[in-house]
């Protein structure tokens, strides 16, 4: 979890002094009552989620991270959901675009990417680690 903070760290850091252009925001929610999706009586959970992006040049990138149970808390209802339970999301894509120095692309397609997706997770003490990597689009709503 420790690494997984840090990259998250820097990613932030990253894309705030490099992009020209960013958004972020944080957020920190109590669920009250919250469904049981395994059926049973109802819990309460506190989590905290941090979700931005940005463009520089070729760059576009998207994080996306959360923490459930974040204070540690726990109550007979939530044996799912242990503490620092996480998921996190990074996705940086390439703009072929532009590294092919064309302005625009064919039919609704304005941009084309080579596109990179990561996510990680922990519940329970298990966790696991996803990669991808593929051709992404950008549409746009109007033929030119």
């Amino acid at each position: 979890m420790k690494k997984t903070l840090v990259v998250l760290l820097m990613v932030l850091v990253s894309a705030g002094l490099l992009a020209d252009f960013t958004w972020g925001q944080l957020n920190f929610y109590e669920g009250i009552g919250v469904s049981n999706p395994y059926g049973g009586e109802t819990y309460n959970l506190t989590y905290f989620e941090i979700e931005g992006g940005g463009r520089t040049g070729i760059l576009n990138l998207y994080y996306f991270f959360d923490v459930n149970n974040i204070f540690g808390i726990r109550d007979e209802l939530k044996e799912s959901v242990a503490p620092g339970d996480y998921f996190l999301k990074i996705n940086p894509r390439f703009s072929l675009t532009q590294l092919m120095g064309r302005e625009k692309c064919f039919g609704p397609i304005k941009e084309s990417y080579l596109a990179f997706n990561y996510k990680g997770w922990a519940s329970g003490g298990f966790s696991g680690d996803n990669y991808y990597v593929g051709i992404g689009t950008e549409f746009s709503n109007t033929f030119l």
